[in-house]
């Protein structure tokens, strides 16, 4: 994972653009592929998106959305 690291408890720990830690917890990938049966082979992209998205880009609620093309 580009940019990444494995948190003490082997959580995968993205870091944002920003440098803010990201821990996909097991049951944080449990409730997204819930929600979105499509992304449940798509775990380390998502983690690669994370940390270096080709844009970002303000969601309604004031979050930063990370995009990758």
């Amino acid at each position: 994972m580009q940019g990444g690291d494995l948190s003490q408890e082997g959580i995968p720990v993205a870091r944002s653009l920003a440098g803010v830690p990201i821990r996909l917890t097991p049951e944080g990938w449990d409730d997204i592929t819930r929600r979105h049966p499509e992304m449940k082979d798509w775990r380390e992209r998502m983690l690669e998106t994370l940390t270096t998205p080709d844009l970002l880009q303000q969601g309604g609620f004031g979050e930063l959305l990370a995009i990758r093309f």
